[in-house]
């Protein structure tokens, strides 16, 4: 099907952290410039606020923390060494504000106004049980049914048809019974969904990759390889374990050993997300063998005292296997693979989880993998 316009639920913002400068979020810059419409409802631009401000609080209090923890251990020998910076004097309201402006400038992204709702199709659909009001908490769908009505209703006065990017399932229910949105739960799908060529760059990638597999593109394999390990060196991630005492990670290292493409029926597993120009941005997915490195530090609650007492620390290395997806911008002549280079490669998803399995301190233990 031929879309004209794409819009996205607020979950979509959450499952790629809010970041709206970056990765699979960062692809919606191609609106900005081209014939499809980029649209937002008003009650999703609110909500995608509302979490911004929750994130900012949250950094806020973490480097708040980690400050007063470097000028107690001594890292900090001079106020001039944070002279005038102030964490908490940032307003998170109006950080996120300022960044929710950017991203609505840099993706040419059209706010469809809540005011301009129907409330008379919306008490209908709510006593009369109609999606997205399908759930137990009917209450809490109002934000949803009014999105999706003023969406609806603006596709159907500019006559186009409009793709959703949502997981929600009372999204999906009331957008089966439209006559001008269809819905998608994953934005990678969505994105290629509305490219003009992805057959042709399809065709590009796919063999790009299978040369790339067969060493023939020696000067691509370097260029890729040194960019992923850096990507991966920069992952941030978090981390489980079991262990008797209570644990934190002072810090984490991750390192690229190799990698190979998924492939389905010897066909790679990708999604192209922007065709421009001379480049084409696709999400790739691969598997990857990485040696995982921390320190984490060791504490027991005494219940007579009412308090966390250390009890040592411990280096951890674990050897763990990643199924996950990265975004790589290939640029060049497309019709000369070996003039072909990877000028981005980023990690697409960020939640990141890795289990260390048990770690206990350094009492002359071997933290081996159990």
């Amino acid at each position: 099907m031929i879309y004209d316009a794409i819009t996205l639920d607020t979950n979509v913002f959450s499952q790629n952290s809010n970041r709206l400068d970056g990765g699979r979020l960062l692809q919606l810059r191609q609106f900005a410039d081209s014939a499809h419409v980029f649209v937002l409802s008003d009650i999703v631009v609110r909500e995608l606020e509302t979490h911004l401000i929750k994130d900012i609080k949250s950094a806020q209090e973490r480097l708040n923390s980690a400050l007063r923890e470097a000028n107690e251990i001594g890292l900090l020998r001079d106020e001039k060494d944070i002279s005038g910076f102030n964490p908490s004097k940032l307003q998170a309201v109006e950080v996120a504000s300022e960044k929710i402006k950017s991203f609505i400038s840099e993706t040419g992204c059209e706010i469809v106004p809540a005011l301009t709702v129907d409330v008379k199709a919306v008490l209908d659909r709510y006593f009369g049980a109609v999606a997205p009001f399908g759930s137990a908490k009917k209450k809490n769908e109002f934000p949803d049914a009014i999105a999706l009505l003023t969406l609806e209703a603006w596709a159907e006065s500019n006559n186009k048809r409009l793709l959703a990017v949502s997981a929600d399932a009372d999204w999906a229910a009331f957008c089966k019974g439209s006559g001008w949105i269809t819905v998608t739960s994953d934005l990678a799908v969505a994105l290629e969904e509305i490219q003009a060529e992805a057959e042709k760059a399809a065709e590009i990638v796919s063999d790009l990759l299978r040369r790339y597999c067969a060493g023939e593109l020696p000067s691509l394999k370097k260029d890729f390889q040194k960019r992923l390990g850096l990507a991966f060196a920069a992952l941030e991630v978090a981390v489980d374990g079991n262990s008797q005492f209570q644990f934190s990670e002072n810090w984490v290292s991750v390192f690229l050993k190799e990698f190979e493409f998924e492939s389905v029926e010897n066909e790679f597993e990708f999604r192209t997300l922007n065709i421009d120009g001379d480049a084409i941005v696709v999400e790739i997915d691969i598997v990857a063998y990485v040696t995982v490195e921390a320190d984490f530090s060791f504490s027991y609650y005494d219940s007579e005292e009412k308090e966390y007492h250390p009890v040592g620390s411990a280096y951890v290395s674990r050897e763990r296997e990643l199924h996950l997806p990265i975004i790589v911008t290939f640029e060049g002549n497309f019709s000369r693979p070996n003039e072909m280079h990877a000028a981005e490669i980023e990690i697409a998803d960020t939640s990141v989880r890795i289990h260390f399995g048990s770690i206990e301190p350094d009492f002359g233990i071997d933290n081996d993998d159990r």
